[in-house]
């Protein structure tokens, strides 16, 4: 079951979180998301992307995949994995950012 993430008191700023026993945990802190969205601080998909790129070009093969919270122009917040040649998956949508 997915539990919403509100650390704001807005309502409509609640967040669905995967569940504890998920594999997808594993690529993100549920406090530095929570920091994000009390903050309103977040990354955009573009600065993401150019982010993956340089760390993965400069790290002589040795990252072959960069995993970043994301708000996009839909203001979602998401998980998405960039890899190698910078093809992206999503790993999990948050919801809305209003």
């Amino acid at each position: 079951m997915t539990k919403p993430i509100n650390n704001t008191g807005d309502r409509d700023m609640a967040l669905l979180l995967p569940p504890k026993n998920s594999p997808i945990r594993e690529h993100f802190d549920v406090a530095h998301l929570a920091e994000m969205v009390t903050t309103k601080k977040f990354v955009t998909y573009a600065e993401a992307k150019t982010s993956a790129k340089a760390l993965i070009k400069n790290s002589d093969g040795v990252v072959s995949g960069v995993t970043y919270i994301v708000l996009t122009i839909a203001d979602e917040l998401k998980l998405i994995t960039f890899g190698p040649k910078l093809g992206k998956k999503v790993l999990w949508n948050f919801g809305k950012i209003h």
